[in-house]
């Protein structure tokens, strides 16, 4: 700290917490900042820093409430060759198969020629929407409302959903199209599952 609004070296120091604990930073919401997490931690109505004393991995915010909201799992990794039916992890609800569709129900029935590889995953992996990609994939969404610019490239098929989660009423369709699109989208406040169906380049960019 030092005693004057300006830059320069410390005029004091100190000390918080324990010489092991890690400070907690990172981008919570998924605005593109970094910053330190700071919360009422146990209750008593004031705010501290938020650190690390183990090991264990820190959620974001996203992937907490996906966590809370679905359930989690260890993942699976399975490899087959012909036609299967494989069972899903016990006490799924949706999750992430290869990171590109969500999975319902108590099993996948494989029908195939060749070898084949498939990871199912809970949805608290599903990475944070990004502004671009260019194929299929389920994101987790722990903005504000806002209107994002979309575009989308191609003649193949363009969908956005919006998913609140399971007590939410409904999946909202924010674009449903085939071929090139540009147009605004308005998502509502997260946390919440996005799911982007494209074959070609596409940007959902901040207006």
């Amino acid at each position: 700290m030092t005693d004057r609004f300006a830059p320069g070296d410390a005029d004091r120091v100190l000390v918080y917490g324990r010489t092991t604990d890690k400070t907690l930073v990172g981008d919570w919401n998924g605005d593109g900042t970094d910053k330190t997490l700071v919360g009422d931690w146990n209750g008593d109505g004031t705010d501290t820093l938020g650190v690390r004393r183990d090991d264990t991995p820190v959620l974001s915010p996203a992937a907490a409430w996906a966590r809370a909201e679905f359930g989690t799992f260890e993942p699976v990794n399975t490899y087959g060759e012909g036609d299967t039916d494989l069972l899903l992890p016990e006490g799924v609800s949706p999750g992430l198969i290869t990171v590109r569709s969500c999975a319902r129900g108590d099993g996948i029935r494989i029908t195939a020629k060749g070898e084949w590889t498939i990871k199912i995953q809970p949805m608290e992996t599903a990475p944070l929407l990004p502004e671009s990609g260019s194929w299929d994939s389920v994101f987790l969404y722990a903005g504000d409302a806002q209107t994002l610019a979309a575009m989308h490239e191609g003649d193949a098929e363009f969908r956005v959903l919006q998913w609140n989660g399971e007590g939410s009423e409904r999946t909202t369709t924010l674009v449903d199209t085939t071929g090139a699109f540009k147009g605004d989208l308005n998502f509502s406040a997260g946390p919440s599952v996005i799911r982007v169906t494209a074959t070609d380049l596409w940007a959902l960019t901040p207006r």
